[in-house]
């Protein structure tokens, strides 16, 4: 993934979860620079196994110098994380703490594989510590708004 992934993540995504957990479900990501280019922010939408997405998730990631840095996302529902994030390998890491929960950490990575796809990958901590992964999506890019 190139330095500057607030331009190449730009538009709306679709796909669908790759993993034993929810395999099938649809998602979708619209990503879009806000506040004259300060904030990358991400709406994430999900089908619940069902044909209708709905939002699940907002975030807002801070640029600075064209690098993405601390993010917040509000969760459907009330729930909220923080964290880090940092491009590295090709991989663009978040580290992402629940606000309020004990232990309550995650670790989400996304990888553009071209111009029209990327792949995410979401790993939680279990009760050792160690990050297991819990879902995984490959959303490729769309002409056309969320469906």
């Amino acid at each position: 993934m190139a330095t500057n992934c607030c331009e190449l993540l730009q538009g709306t995504w679709f796909g669908e979860r790759d993993s034993n957990i929810l395999k099938g479900e649809k998602v979708s990501a619209f990503w879009e620079t806000t506040l004259d280019g300060s904030f990358l922010h991400e709406r994430w939408f999900t089908s619940g196994g069902g044909e209708v997405l709905q939002l699940q998730a907002m975030a807002y990631f801070k640029v600075v110098e064209n690098k993405l840095c601390d993010f917040f996302v509000i969760y459907r529902g009330g729930k909220m994380a923080t964290g880090e994030s940092v491009l590295d390998t090709g991989e663009w890491l978040l580290s992402h703490r629940w606000v309020g929960l004990a232990g309550g950490e995650a670790e989400i990575r996304l990888r553009l594989v071209s111009a029209n796809e990327y792949h995410q990958e979401v790993f939680e901590a279990n009760a050792d510590g160690v990050l297991v992964q819990v879902s995984k999506a490959v959303l490729v890019r769309q002409s056309e708004g969320i469906s």
